[in-house]
């Protein structure tokens, strides 16, 4: 067991009120004392101070036996001030003979890299939602949005919930139901290229929009393949065209 908690992957402390009793060489490592802590180091000082209180209250629920475990995302202060951002699962020790108060044990994993791809995504559905062109997310299988943004919102007239629950099928107008699947499949048998398509979205109110549709399909390895559809209002090309 001595050897397991040394050479643990993850983070591994045991607490006592608060103070650390026995930390392992992952979770030193993690705030950069691998030769050993401090002796006036204790939990509240490593954690964050914006995080601090709500880790206190987590772990107050169980010292006083509210709870028997609890997690939260958090962070931690490295030796040379960085934050760590750690996922702490916390279990309540059964108290000991002899042992003056109740004891916690915590395992500490680092996902640092998992929030700064995290923070990455959001930034990117930021942008998307801040282009003007109506951006359509689905899977190969069954075609449904799984993310739309503000631009398809304004251009198809519906909510958000709505469009979650259609596929760009269900935006199409009759005429043009044959050429969408052509689309599709070029798109998957060629997922480096961009393919155009001039259609139309029928909106919520039955009018018709003219559009470009640029789409892509995006089959990266180990996750699961989806498209990306961008559709462009060409309204004002067209009758720039129609002028000529």
């Amino acid at each position: 067991a001595q050897v397991a908690f040394e050479q643990a992957a993850v983070g591994m402390v045991h607490l006592a009120d608060g103070a650390i009793v026995r930390p392992n060489r992952r979770l030193l490592e993690l705030v950069g004392f691998a030769e050993g802590l401090p002796e006036v180091a204790d939990w509240r000082q490593l954690t964050h101070p914006e995080d601090r209180d709500r880790d206190e209250a987590l772990l107050k629920t169980l010292y006083e036996g509210c709870n028997a475990a609890g997690s939260l995302d958090k962070r931690l202060l490295h030796r040379d001030h960085r934050a760590i951002w750690v996922h702490v699962t916390y279990s309540l020790v059964v108290r000991a003979q002899g042992a003056l108060g109740p004891s916690v044990f915590a395992v500490v994993e680092d996902i640092s890299e998992r929030r700064r791809v995290q923070g990455a995504a959001n930034q990117a559905l930021s942008t998307l939602d801040a282009i003007a062109e109506a951006t359509f997310s689905f899977a190969p299988d069954d075609m449904t949005f799984f993310y739309v943004n503000d631009g398809a919102l304004r251009q198809t007239g519906y909510t958000r919930e709505r469009l979650l629950g259609m596929s760009l099928t269900d935006l199409q107008p009759p005429k043009f139901s044959s050429t969408l699947p052509a689309l599709l499949l070029a798109a998957m048998n060629q997922p480096d290229g961009l393919h155009r398509l001039e259609t139309a979205i029928v909106r919520r109110d039955g009018t018709q929009v003219p559009v470009e549709v640029g789409l892509r399909f995006i089959s990266e390895s180990g996750e699961a393949p989806y498209f990306v559809a961008v559709a462009r209002d060409i309204t004002g090309l067209l009758q720039a065209q129609r002028r000529l």
